[in-house]
């Protein structure tokens, strides 16, 4: 397998469930793909990798290259494409037609039956990562929030904290790749508790923080998959969410989460039963998982 993949996502480790997926299957070699579509041998690999080799299948993973020029360098006899949806809403039925060959894995609904109108060959799945176990339900008047672009910002989400009664929030800000984040305007930082980061040393690090918090904002208005915000519903965080995809494909409002239209960011009703929510939220992460478990290794016949 040759397996194209965002360098950012090579750094996060945000791609690695998939690869490991398809390691018990595949000798696999990883490229990676900049923001500026330059391609690179993956960190790691091995530099001298003989890529003139055949491939039964190159992967394309949330990454939009050029078929006809990958056929021109790679011989491979199968192609798969892994698009997310964020990354896929202004793309034309003239963008997609160039993959009317290969086959498709979406992680999104809506994406997928999309892709089915157009008449090309989607599949759909849905990945839950593993449950954590839960130590700490969290003050209920704290929110985590990262943000990662200039459209869901502090000030998006002041109005809402406002409404849950949300009095101290933990700003997480590492910005994604080419986005610009602007400082929170100065009457929120006055209105609300705010502590902030730029990058932590590991994950379990951020954990540590995000379980003093019940609450965590979605920093995205859609997501491909979500890893971010359903890994805080695998801790039993209540994830407030603007209501689009792939976030409101998981969460139901005032169920296992909470939703609002990103066009008007009015305060939310302070939730009674937030425990209860979160305890949802974990509950319905534990459910998904099994389900993935179960079914994952039906990707593999998908692009063999």
């Amino acid at each position: 397998m040759l397996f194209f993949g965002h360098l950012y996502h090579w750094h996060t480790r945000s791609s690695r469930f998939i690869i490991e997926l398809f390691r018990d299957y595949y000798d696999i070699d990883e490229m990676t793909v900049d923001s500026n579509l330059r391609i690179n041998v993956a960190p790691e690999s091995d530099p001298d990798c003989d890529y003139s080799k055949e491939y039964d299948v190159l992967i394309l993973w949330q990454v939009r290259l050029d078929i006809g020029l990958l056929r021109s360098v790679f011989k491979f006899r199968h192609i798969a494409f892994f698009p997310m949806y964020d990354a896929t809403i202004s793309m034309t039925d003239s963008d997609w037609l160039m993959f009317k060959d290969a086959t498709i894995v979406s992680f999104c609904a809506t994406l997928h039956n999309r892709l089915r109108l157009k008449h090309l060959k989607s599949h759909y799945i849905q990945y839950y990562p593993k449950a954590l176990d839960i130590t700490d339900w969290g003050q209920e008047d704290r929110a985590f929030f990262w943000q990662r672009s200039e459209y869901v910002t502090v000030d998006t989400i002041a109005p809402l904290m406002e409404g849950l009664n949300i009095h101290k929030l933990h700003l997480h800000v590492a910005s994604d790749p080419g986005r610009e984040i602007e400082a929170p305007k100065e009457a929120v930082w006055k209105r609300f508790d705010i502590t902030t980061s730029e990058w932590f040393a590991s994950q379990a690090d951020m954990l540590n923080v995000m379980k003093n918090t019940a609450y965590y904002f979605a920093p995205r208005i859609f997501e491909g998959i979500g890893m971010s915000f359903l890994e805080a519903m695998a801790m039993g965080r209540c994830v407030v969410s603007p209501d689009s995809p792939t976030m409101n494909e998981y969460i139901r409002d005032g169920e296992n989460g909470l939703l609002y239209a990103y066009d008007e960011q009015r305060p939310l009703a302070k939730v009674n039963s937030l425990q209860n929510i979160q305890k949802r939220a974990h509950a319905s992460i534990v459910e998904g998982h099994a389900a993935w478990e179960r079914n994952k290794s039906i990707i593999l016949e998908w692009i063999s």
